[in-house]
This record gives C-alpha cells, sequence and structure tokens, in this order.
C-alpha cells in the first residue's frame, strides 16, 4: 500500500490546482486521474478569463497558483473586455491553444516535487472513525491518504445525452465514475443532478469568413499572470462574429422534440446564464437573432468551437442549424455538440475551508459541489489543497471573506447558500466589486499566499515593491496643492 499525506482525486482545473498547492507546501502527495493525457482538459470552451471569471484567475495567481501563468504560456489570442466602463469592470479573456494549455499542466505537475501522478480510477472512500483514511482503485491499488479532495468534475455518474441518445460517460471518450458516487452517498452526502454541454466543433477551412466580424488579439500588450510580462500575441488566430437568424429559429422550433433537454430524457438542471441555444429559443422568442463566436482551438488545430450553440440536438438537426448560419453555410462539423448530466455534493455539506463538516480531513472542490467553470474550479482547488495542507500541519485554516476577494465570494455562497443550478461566478454576486478588481488582486491577496508559503519570496518582493511605488504617489498626491494660478489650469 502506498501512502501520501493528501490524496487528489480528479485531474481537471480544480485537481491540478489543488494538487499543486499542496506538493509546493510540502506535503507528501497522489494525484488520481483516469488518464493521464488528459490532464488539464479544456472540454469546453477554450478559453480563461471573461467578467467575474478574470478575477478569480488573478486571485489564484496572486496566491501562489499556476492557471494565469500556464495561459500566458499558451494563449493564440487576448482582448481586453469592458473597455468603455471603469477598472473595476474591466477584465481580459483569452483563447488558449487547448492542446498546449494540457500539455503544459502534464509538465508542470511531473516536474513538482513530491507530487506523484497516478493513472486510475477511484471506486471508494475509506473512512474509519469518521476521518478519511485513503481510497480504493479499481484497478485494486489501495493508497492511504492523511486528506483527500474530492475534484471529479462531471463524471460521477456521468451521462451524454444528444437526441434520442444517451450513454454513460463522464465527458466525450472518458468513462464516468459510478464506484465514486456511490461511495460519496454511502458516506451521507445528498446528491443531486445537474447538467452542462458542449457546441459543435467544424473545420477551420469550411468557414466563410468574408462577411463576418474579425476580432483581433488585442494590439495593446497583456498578460494574466502579475509574474509574465506583457506581450502583443501575433494576430495569426482572430476570433469571428456570426449570428442565428429567422431560419435558424424556425429549424430548432421545428424539432425541439429531437433535443434531449425537451424530450423528456434529460432530468439535470442546466446552468441559466450559459443556456443551450434551444433554451434561448424557447425562453426569449422575441428576440431574432442570438451571437455566435467562432474561436480557435489550437495553432496546430483546424477546429474550431462555436460558442453560443450549446445544444443537445441530434446530429443531423445540428448539421441543419450550423449550415443556417452567416459563414457556416458549408462548415463540415467534426465533432457534434453534446449535452451531459452528472451528480454532484450539496455544498451546503461543507465548511468554508471547503472540509466536510462531518468527515474530518475529506475535501470537495469545483464542478464536484455544483459549480461551472475552469476558473470557478481552479479557485476552489487551491482552497482545498492549502486547507488540507495546513490541517495536517496543524496550522490555522485558510479562509477568504467576501470583502477579500472574489473566490470568498464564491465559497461562501456554495456553503451557506447552497446551489439549485450550476454556479457561475458573476460580478453582480461580488458586492464588493469595485475594489475586488482584476488588476490588484496581487495586492489584496499576495502576502496570504506568501504567509502560508505558497507564494515564493522573489514574487512576493515584487508585489512589496508595487506597494512601496503606490504608497508614493498616494503620498505626492496628497501633498501636491494645485491653486486657482497655477500653470496647469491654463492648458
Amino acid at each position: 500500500m502506498r501512502h501520501y499525506d493528501v490524496i487528489v482525486i480528479g485531474a481537471g482545473h480544480a485537481g491540478c490546482e489543488a494538487a499543486l498547492a499542496a506538493a509546493r507546501l510540502g506535503v507528501s502527495t497522489a494525484l488520481v486521474t483516469i488518464n493521464l493525457s488528459e490532464i488539464g482538459r479544456m472540454p469546453c470552451n477554450p478559453s480563461i478569463g471573461g467578467p467575474g471569471k478574470s478575477q478569480l484567475v488573478c486571485e489564484v495567481d496572486a496566491l501562489g497558483g499556476a492557471m494565469a501563468q500556464l495561459t500566458d504560456e499558451t494563449m493564440m489570442h487576448i482582448r481586453l473586455l469592458n473597455t468603455s466602463k471603469g477598472p473595476a469592470m474591466q477584465v481580459r479573456r483569452a483563447q488558449t491553444d487547448r492542446f498546449a494549455y494540457k500539455q503544459a499542466w502534464k509538465r508542470l505537475l511531473e516536474s513538482t516535487d513530491g507530487l506523484d501522478l497516478v493513472e486510475g480510477m477511484v471506486e471508494e472512500i475509506v473512512v474509519r472513525d469518521s476521518r478519511v483514511h485513503g481510497v480504493r482503485l479499481r484497478e485494486g491499488l489501495e493508497l492511504a491518504g492523511g486528506a483527500l479532495i474530492v475534484a471529479a468534475g462531471t463524471f460521477l455518474r456521468g451521462r451524454i445525452l444528444m437526441g434520442n441518445v444517451a450513454y454513460d460517460a463522464g465527458r466525450a471518450g472518458e468513462p464516468p465514475s459510478t464506484g465514486l458516487a456511490v461511495s460519496l452517498c454511502e458516506l451521507g452526502f445528498r446528491m443531486e443532478r445537474l447538467k452542462t454541454g458542449t457546441p459543435p466543433r467544424v473545420h477551420r477551412r469550411s468557414i466563410d469568413t468574408t462577411g463576418l466580424e474579425r476580432q483581433p488579439t488585442s494590439d495593446v500588450p497583456l498578460a494574466f499572470s502579475f509574474w509574465t510580462t506583457p506581450r502583443v500575441l501575433p494576430d495569426n488566430f482572430p476570433v469571428y462574429v456570426t449570428h442565428t437568424n429567422a431560419q435558424t429559429h424556425r429549424i430548432i422550433r421545428d424539432n425541439l422534440e429531437r433535443s434531449a433537454i425537451f424530450n423528456g430524457l434529460m432530468t439535470g438542471t442546466g446552468p441559466r446564464h450559459c443556456p443551450s441555444l434551444e433554451s434561448k429559443i424557447v425562453k426569449f422568442p422575441d428576440r431574432d437573432r442570438h451571437k455566435v463566436f467562432i474561436e480557435p482551438e489550437g495553432r496546430d488545430s483546424a477546429e474550431m468551437y462555436l460558442q453560443g450553440i450549446y445544444t443537445a440536438f441530434a446530429p443531423d438537426v445540428q448539421e441543419r442549424i450550423v449550415h443556417s448560419i452567416e459563414g457556416l453555410e458549408n462548415a463540415h462539423i467534426e465533432r457534434y455538440g453534446y449535452n451531459i448530466e452528472y451528480d454532484f455534493v450539496d455544498p451546503l455539506h461543507l465548511a468554508p475551508t471547503l472540509e466536510a463538516r462531518a468527515i474530518a480531513r475529506l475535501y470537495l472542490c469545483g464542478q464536484v459541489i455544483g459549480t461551472t467553470g475552469y476558473e470557478e474550479a481552479a479557485a476552489q482547488g487551491i482552497v482545498a489543497g492549502i486547507n488540507a495542507s495546513l490541517a495536517l500541519k496543524g496550522e490555522s485554516p485558510f479562509v477568504l471573506t467576501r470583502g477579500e476577494a472574489v473566490m470568498g465570494v464564491l465559497i461562501d455562497d456554495l456553503v451557506t447558500k447552497g446551489v439549485a443550478e450550476p454556479y457561475r461566478m458573476l460580478p453582480s454576486r461580488c458586492e464588493h466589486r469595485l475594489t475586488l478588481r482584476e488588476r490588484n488582486a496581487d495586492l489584496r491577496l499576495a502576502a496570504r499566499g506568501h504567509a502560508i508559503g505558497l507564494l515564493p519570496d522573489a514574487l512576493y518582493e515584487r508585489v512589496l515593491e508595487r506597494e512601496r511605488a503606490v504608497d508614493e504617489l498616494t503620498r505626492t498626491l496628497k501633498e501636491t496643492r494645485v491653486g486657482p494660478n497655477d500653470l496647469i489650469n491654463k492648458r
């Protein structure tokens, strides 16, 4: 039997950040995943950032996490959004090379001291005297651990739905995790069903971009991480914008019974703020069009992601929908969209540390507790990894308040309010959103990350230099007086 201080189940964004944080804090860590080749996979949109989400990325970065730096390393396109608004609302959004991104995650984790990667499927959580003791794998291996972090994503009894077809899967091409779901139920956790969806992917050369709006990458140097030098990317991978139309909407209305969302096959609740295309047509009948963003998947891939066409229609209906849209009349669909239904654990079972209230040293994070989005998962993952490590060392827990961080709002909402749909971070959820800005996350959180040992001294010194520069400028402004006869008033 192998022994570890911390065991992490799942290598999505929550699991990756959790395992990295734990190992960097000096506890022996095992990251268990079904397929080592899919570490850090982006199963949905190949992008990072956006309103509410960009703040989370920068907060993870300020604490010592990796998402921002890996995004900077692999991004193909980046823009600053909401530039017509004030600094508090301006955020970055990057298109990453999804293949390079997951390779970067795997490379980073494999090179991290104190972290072992284990390919296998966890079937059972071992608990004795209301305390975690390890896990049993389908392959017959047993791992003993002082703490366990469950970041299983959409794999718990996952089921893919497309038209009238349904089959068991954690996501396309990967099996579901049934034994782990059963084990969590047997431990007394309330489990319910949620769903999410993906759109079709089409071949780049089959798209006619002639009449479409082109969104170039920023001509101003940008980066997510505070530790990366901002740069201007080559404008080789633009995003294009098109729209649905009356024909698209007619096809959808005439074929609703061909969608798993409307034919009774699906029971899980979907994300209200990121609905399927068919749900948008039904809920907003007066809208005559909806935006569709055509986004690149990778430098060495011809696949393009059709953001805005999340769907559970049968493939032949997806073909008709896509071909009704300007620029996509002859588009070749390489991958069809689908919805996935999965179990999640009611987050009301958890304390603000993300530890289960009833079982010591058991932590849960990411989609397994009802959230949606890479950024939300990463934020929870780093908090779970930190707290599991601190608990084993006998140190005080790490909890962020709603006034300190957007991730504080995220976790507080989850553990005090629960979820009725997949939870997505929105600026409107943050009562302190004017001060919890994307670009001041280092000033807010770097001291916390450094104090627990996650943010290195060299990076923290850069934050202290910035603080000194801000203090000096503030002092100068306070001491400077401009009278009515000052020359500046004549300009």
